[in-house]
């Protein structure tokens, strides 16, 4: 309800409406008979109808609003009269989306007012913003005036809030050593959180309210009633303007403990602060002097000067030392107390008098940046990539010098016979403006010095690249792309924008260890020479160090191999193709060379060449591959791709013959220290002979009797046995009924044969004639032909088996065929030519027989 006010007066042209439309209401009602102008009038005033045509109705008042309930809504405003005074008859209310709209949401009538205020209700408002305004009525819609202006606005919300946020203890009500931990020596603390904006928050201790406040602006603060000592949980609920109620917010567990410590002892000035000439006289110039003493361990203690906070540190062990802030001129109180880890209060502990003095000295020198913190190449241009450098200076002997970047304070010492060094707290990058300020023995402070423009740069630059490259003058190999040198001291080179900065210092890298230095150019070119580098492989990398001394990653890598020794021949043979034995040529024979090289660093062999000129016409280049090779039983890695031809005539004995070695890198070796025994003299066979094993019967063949095939000189084995290398290997021996004997005559045709291990190529051996009278035959009268006796085609293998010059058979398992007893003067042997010794000489077709005296053969 709200106190009636008086009507504004109408405007005149309104008056004139008015005017006329009541002379028209006036004469519809005399029209319709006076009786009922009279009791229109006689309602209002003791008048008559004469006098409508002199009123007018006002505009209305604006309306107030308010809620009454979740969806009802009261609009209060004064009574309305005409101009004439006299009350209207109703009102027509008029609910609208906004203060602008100009067509309502809804309307509806006020009656005849009963007092001077009138309070008109809706209820069932739908949720939303509402603005109301009122139009006087005479006659019910007869006479209707001029809608007021509009009220202010009013929600309806019949909609629960959210919950509230979990509560929050409100910082200066966490009183512990934690922010976060919900510790608090406050017994009636205040907790903050959101709610719905303007919606009333209560909070609640388990189930007990402990405290209430409004939301404004979404967020709430509210201090709650005293809980007692121990946990609690803390939730909250909101109320809206409407009188919604949201569910409860989650929890916060908080825990009270209000026992306060003991009071610290008395605060003693920190000698480190006490800047006076005598250190008990608690005289100090330093206005933020520090104090120590002894308090509850793990506390928080609070320096007080005069009873007002100043400074706090913990109490560590039991001890505590605290800077205060600046303390002014004169002459100071100075207490402690103690906060727990819950920030439980003690007592103010007995108070230490403390006197400042600050009549300040003469300014320090201008800071200048010590050298071992100039990092930079250059000593003077003030960049460094130290983040807590050194400044060095001149000022009054004995005073505390602080040095302050930008202004502020970042490190502070004493200037002992008029100079100082300080090293100051870290600097972010870029430029700072470094001064000075002086604190005399009284610890009175200087004007600032003048300042140093120094530059802070710890960022290290990008890693250059490409990888660095060998220049072309240090690689030696022939090879400009294999990385192969023989320079101990090589140069590298950039090949490319080496994202290096300008000026930057290139430092060169084999294996992450610093092998030599040098200036990047203005495009990031660089040429880097190394120091002796050892004869391996090497990872190459570079980095770049800028101005301020900031090094950057390593670049991608180059594999450089540095080898100064050549390859090194250790052994070296000339053998003939399809042969065993080596170290041997022949006068216009076939031969291959063949050697085993080692190189110091694998895989940098360029070529091997020999010169054979003793024994070779062609020439003395003859270059070696690298392969595998087999000669004499020994596995070489390089020989000739072709084979050569001794000269003609080439005289026998050693001929000398060398190797040259180069590797990749350059490096040559010639070594002629090798030779090759010249043999023009063929083989030829010395004798035969036959053995019975022992206990064997004379003159039958059987297992275990031999054949001893005897040279002048060794046979090369793979002559007669392709691949065989002289020692035991199996064959199989026939011993051969010839056949062709004439009736009556007495046989002398029978011979032996060596075959392979298979029984299918026969050994060229030539002709092994037993000279026997019919040895294998069915009679000394040769009467037809006998199978042949075949020894080791199966069951025990016969064997053959070479040692120098001697070629041993020894018979296995007879498997076949006769056998005679039989005699004969000499086993006589026709050698085939086919065998050849060392040199490839091919044997000789002279024949021979046994030694001695005839025998029984087997």
């Amino acid at each position: 309800m709200i106190s009636p006010t008086r009507s504004r007066p109408a405007p005149t042209s309104g008056l004139r409406r008015a005017t006329r439309l009541l002379w028209v209401v006036g004469a519809f009602l005399a029209a319709s008979g006076a009786v009922n102008a009279q009791a229109f009038w006689a309602s209002t005033d003791s008048g008559n109808s004469a006098r409508a045509g002199a009123d007018a109705l006002q505009q209305a008042p604006t309306p107030e609003v308010a809620l009454t309930g979740p969806s009802s809504v009261s609009i209060d405003f004064p009574r309305a009269l005409t101009t004439s005074g006299r009350e209207v008859t109703s009102y027509l209310v008029a609910r609208y989306s906004s203060s602008v709209a100009t067509t309502p949401s809804a309307t509806f009538t006020c009656g005849w007012p009963s007092s001077s205020a009138l309070v008109c209700s809706e209820a069932d408002v739908p949720d939303g913003t509402w603005h109301y305004g009122v139009s006087a009525r005479i006659a019910g819609s007869l006479w209707t005036g001029t809608e007021g202006g509009r009220s202010a606005s009013v929600t309806v919300d019949t909609a629960a809030p959210a919950a509230p946020s979990t509560p929050d203890l409100a910082p200066a009500s966490d009183t512990g050593a934690s922010s976060i931990d919900n510790v608090t020596g406050t017994a009636a603390p205040t907790f903050t959180g959101t709610a719905e904006p303007d919606s009333t928050v209560k909070l609640y201790a388990g189930l007990v309210q402990v405290g209430n406040g409004v939301a404004a602006g979404g967020s709430y603060n509210i201090q709650v009633t005293k809980l007692a000592d121990g946990q609690h949980t803390i939730t909250a609920t909101a109320t809206d303007a409407a009188g919604n109620l949201s569910a409860a917010s989650t929890g916060l567990t908080v825990t009270i403990d209000t026992a306060a410590p003991p009071a610290p002892s008395t605060p003693d000035l920190a000698d480190a602060s006490d800047t006076g000439i005598s250190s008990v006289d608690n005289l100090t110039s330093d206005a933020t002097p520090a104090f120590a003493g002894i308090a509850e361990d793990g506390s928080t203690v609070t320096i007080r000067r005069n009873g007002d906070p100043v400074g706090s540190g913990p109490a560590s062990a039991g001890s505590y030392d605290v800077t205060v802030l600046t303390l002014g001129d004169g002459e100071h109180s100075i207490t402690a107390t103690a906060a727990d880890v819950a920030g439980n209060v003690s007592s103010a502990s007995g108070g230490l008098t403390v006197r400042v003095d600050t009549a300040a000295p003469a300014a320090p020198s201008v800071p200048d940046l010590a050298a071992e913190s100039d990092t930079g190449s250059s000593a003077t241009d003030n960049v460094t990539s130290a983040l807590t450098p050194d400044f060095t200076g001149t000022a009054e002997s004995g005073a505390t010098v602080t040095v302050r970047v930008d202004g502020s304070p970042a490190g502070s010492t004493a200037a002992a016979g008029g100079s100082y060094g300080v090293t100051v707290s870290s600097l972010d990058q870029g430029a700072h403006t470094v001064t000075s300020v002086a604190a005399d023995a009284a610890g009175n402070v200087s004007p600032a010095s003048g300042g140093l423009v120094v530059t802070i740069d710890s960022v290290a630059p990008a890693a250059p690249a490409p990888a660095p490259d060998l220049a072309a003058g240090s690689d030696t190999g022939i090879s400009d792309a294999d990385q192969i040198t023989n320079d101990t001291t090589p140069t590298f080179t950039s090949t490319g924008p080496a994202n290096v900065e300008a000026g930057a210092t290139v430092t060169l890298l084999s294996g992450g260890s610093p092998v030599g230095t040098a200036s990047a150019t203005g495009t990031g070119a660089y040429s880097v020479t190394a120091s002796t580098l050892a004869e391996t492989g090497h990872t190459i990398t570079i980095t770049a160090t800028d101005l301020a001394g900031n090094t950057s990653e390593q670049s991608a890598s180059l594999v450089v191999t540095v080898d100064t020794t050549a390859p090194l021949v250790t052994a070296s043979v000339l053998a003939k193709p399809g042969g065993y034995l080596s170290g041997y040529v022949r006068q216009g024979g076939g031969y291959y060379i063949y050697a085993n090289v080692t190189e110091a660093l694998a895989g940098g062999v360029l070529s091997e060449t020999a010169d054979v000129s003793a024994v070779t016409p062609a020439g003395t280049a003859i270059a070696l591959t690298s392969g595998s090779y087999s000669a004499g039983g020994v596995t070489y890695n390089y020989r000739s791709s072709t084979t050569q031809n001794a000269a003609t005539p080439l005289g026998t004995g050693l001929k000398s013959y060398s190797i040259v070695s180069t590797d990749k890198a350059g490096n040559a070796r010639t070594q002629p220290d090798w030779s090759v025994t010249v043999d023009n003299t063929a083989p030829a066979a010395a004798e035969i002979n036959t053995t019975n094993k022992a206990g064997g019967t004379a003159g039958a063949a059987e297992a275990g009797d031999s054949i001893t095939l005897r040279f002048t000189e060794r046979i090369d084995p793979y002559s007669i046995l392709s691949g065989w290398t002289g020692g035991p290997t199996g064959v199989v021996v026939h011993v051969v009924d010839g056949g062709g004997c004439v009736l009556f005559l007495l046989c002398q045709d029978d011979y032996v044969e060596i075959y392979d291990g298979a029984n299918s190529s026969r050994l060229p051996f030539g002709t092994l004639d037993l000279n026997a009278v019919d040895y294998n035959g069915s009679s000394l009268l040769g009467l037809g032909t006998q199978a042949d006796m075949v020894f080791g085609a199966s069951g025990t293998a016969s064997t053959m088996e070479q040692s120098g010059a001697t070629i041993t058979i020894t018979l296995g398992t007879k498997n076949s065929g006769g056998n005679w007893t039989g005699s004969s003067t000499n086993f006589v042997w026709s050698p085939s030519t086919s065998p050849y010794d060392a040199a490839g000489n091919p044997l000789s077709s002279a024949a021979a027989g046994e030694t001695g005296g005839g025998d029984s053969e087997f």
